[in-house]
């Protein structure tokens, strides 16, 4: 146990000083905290099964996610819904190939309801990676120091 000295002067004193409260203070060696190599190689491996179900998981949430399926889904039903909205027949001849869907309203429609949905859908994949990639360097690290240990 190391001791360190510390002299309370209470005053802005220079050069040598000879009064005061003297504290004696102990300190405690702090335990240092695990490194990879310090676990033992179960431990590691099933670690390394954890971060691998982990880095799955992060992948799966990424690709396949609430807003994704609700962006898609509103995609199909705008597309359905302008592709009735094209005259058929002799009609179709005469048109020009114009819907007769406002710009305005195509607009509106995909600034009031897409937008926020791809915002959503970049947050949660933002998210999702930043976790794959954690989880990837843990399954990283665990598995040089298993290639270390053969």
């Amino acid at each position: 146990m190391d001791k360190t000295v510390i002299q309370n002067i209470h005053a802005p004193v220079y050069g040598h000083v000879a009064a005061g409260n003297i504290t004696i203070v102990e300190h405690h060696q702090q335990e240092r905290e695990l490194t990879w190599w310090d676990l033992p190689t179960d431990a590691l491996t099933q670690r390394l099964r954890a971060a691998r179900s982990e880095r799955w998981r992060a992948w799966r949430r990424y690709w396949f996610n609430t807003p994704l399926f609700l962006l898609s889904l509103y995609m199909m039903g705008l597309i359905t819904w302008v592709w009735k909205q094209l005259p058929v027949g002799p009609a179709f001849q005469h048109s020009a190939l114009t819907p007769t869907l406002s710009p305005w309203l195509f607009l509106i429609l995909i600034g009031g309801v897409a937008l926020p949905l791809m915002y959503w859908l970049q947050t949660v994949r933002r998210i999702e990676g930043r976790v794959a990639a954690q989880a990837q360097a843990e399954i990283d690290v665990i598995e040089v120091v298993l290639r270390c240990r053969r």
